[in-house]
């Protein structure tokens, strides 16, 4: 038997990385069921790759490069941390500065160096350090107006949507309340929500202008049936067969004698005899105990009267 160790390379099977586009082999060691999955030449591959912006999607195009603070040559910036932090083109400059100025020289020259790019940084258009309600892209966050750019065509399939006529950068909707039908101006939170059910498919979220509107919608919050609706799951026999059974026997229980919560019960279930069903001889007067104590009994029980649990012979 071959002992594959771990450093072994199979030169036979090969396959090209997905990041890097570079050849690698298999390992020995490794099956064929795990080469089959494999896509990467190595881990460092494997981790996603966080996108770095450039500093043309950061800054103004005017200031792509700052000056060296000893020899004043230009260095090239790649990202906020070079702006930022670097104050040589090289590490020689660097130690030159030093032995030129000495420590307490070269702390005051990088302040004054520092104060100068801070405010290159603030004047720049495309950039600036504030964050917030402060920031010039600031659009009133999760909990402010939705904007018309943003996501009216996402919701525009299902729903009526316009731009303000007071201010053509926000987005208006109609409420979704029939006797409403009113158009307002939705938070980004009620729009997000709104787009992330119709993706999802789950809950609705609809529009409404109010809370009021909402209350008095028959169609929130209901899944199968409008608002106030009552499906019939009760298990009581026809009022007019009713009636005319309690009628025959005299308002009495039939085993007790009992007067009060009269039932009409079937000899026979419904599904097991359809067509005798309305009878008036195939039901009896039972109170409620009697009642419960004839459909405990097996074969009587509700769940034994089933259409799927009764077994009818030919």
């Amino acid at each position: 038997m071959e002992i594959a160790y771990k450093d072994q390379i199979d030169q036979n099977h090969s396959k090209v990385c997905i990041t890097c586009n570079k050849t690698f082999f298999k390992k020995k060691c490794l099956s064929f069921k795990e080469w089959d999955t494999r896509k990467f030449c190595s881990w460092g591959c494997r981790k996603p790759v966080k996108h770095k912006r450039t500093v043309h999607e950061k800054f103004n195009p005017v200031i792509h490069t700052k000056k060296c603070l000893f020899c004043h040559k230009s260095i090239e910036i790649k990202s906020m941390y070079d702006f930022k932090r670097r104050k040589f083109c090289s590490k020689s400059c660097a130690k030159l500065a030093l032995s030129k100025f000495g420590k307490q020289l070269l702390k005051e020259k990088i302040m004054e160096y520092n104060k100068i790019n801070n405010k290159l940084l603030k004047n720049c258009n495309m950039y600036t350090c504030e964050v917030g309600d402060k920031s010039p892209f600031w659009k009133g966050g999760i909990t402010g107006p939705a904007w018309f750019n943003s996501y009216a065509h996402q919701i525009e399939f299902c729903e009526e949507v316009r731009q303000d006529p007071d201010n053509n950068n926000l987005l208006q909707v109609k409420c979704s309340e029939s006797s409403c039908r009113q158009w307002f101006n939705p938070t980004r939170r009620q729009v997000f929500s709104r787009i992330t059910a119709l993706n999802a498919c789950s809950r609705e979220n609809r529009f409404y202008c109010s809370d009021e509107c909402k209350s008095n919608c028959s169609i929130f919050g209901q899944h199968l049936y409008p608002k106030n609706h009552k499906p019939d799951h009760s298990r009581e026999v026809q009022p007019e067969l009713r009636a005319m059974v309690l009628e025959r026997d005299e308002y009495e229980c039939q085993i007790c004698g009992e007067h009060e919560n009269l039932f009409c019960h079937h000899f026979e279930g419904i599904e097991q005899n359809p067509i005798e069903s309305a009878d008036v001889d195939m039901c009896i007067t039972l109170c409620k105990k009697c009642h419960d104590a004839a459909h405990a009994e097996i074969g009587c029980r509700y769940v034994d009267l089933k259409k799927e649990n009764i077994c009818v012979n030919y």
